[in-house]
């Protein structure tokens, strides 16, 4: 997080407002489709994240954004478990210590409410069980965390959505609008009324 799409289009594809306001448009549709995805897969979670999205369609350059508010609490934990934490997130394994009672009280085997998504084009890691051994219940003073696994939910869909053969894609949800925008100017510089399929 956070999802960052740009294009850089060319010249002959930006002379003209109406081809602008048709990418927009389609531009903020893939940002709502985004949002709508990625708060699917956490529609089970307590603790939902407030997604929002950046779109900007100049002459120069077209620009789409989707992420969460990182100092929130609910936008700290999509963060963490998107990307993984610790050794398991790229990082080191780190202590957890209580914050007020004198032990860490927990259950093992402990299973996460959500599995990592295969990203296209990259080998999943292998972790092993999350926590290997027979089910008990543990009190700890301290434990040494690998980290939590990366769930992949924003790079699965940023593959997808750069995916040059995916008709979801940017790409061809892109050039749709275009072809869109050209329609409309017609052949003699009118606008033809164009009811979107």
């Amino acid at each position: 997080m956070p999802l960052k799409l740009v294009r850089k289009p060319r010249p002959s594809t930006v002379q003209h407002q109406e081809i602008l306001d048709q990418v927009d448009e389609e531009m903020r549709s893939i940002a709502e489709d985004s949002i709508a995805e990625l708060e699917s897969d956490i529609s089970d979670w307590e603790t939902q994240p407030d997604f929002k999205s950046d779109v900007h369609v100049g002459k120069r350059v077209w620009r789409l954004k989707v992420y969460v508010d990182r100092r929130t609490k609910a936008g700290k934990i999509y963060t963490w478990v998107d990307k993984g934490t610790g050794e398991r997130g790229g990082g080191e394994k780190y202590d957890i210590v209580p914050k007020k009672a004198p032990l860490l009280s927990f259950d093992v085997p402990y299973q996460p409410k959500t599995e990592p998504k295969v990203v296209p084009g990259v080998s999943p890691p292998d972790f092993g069980p999350v926590n290997p051994g027979p089910e008990a219940h543990l009190a700890l003073p301290i434990v040494q965390a690998p980290g939590i696994r990366p769930r992949n939910f924003t790079a699965e869909l940023m593959a997808r959505l750069k995916d040059r053969t995916n008709t979801d894609g940017m790409k061809m949800r892109i050039d749709a609008a275009i072809k869109r925008g050209i329609y409309r100017i017609g052949k003699e510089g009118r606008v033809r009324s164009y009811t979107r399929r």
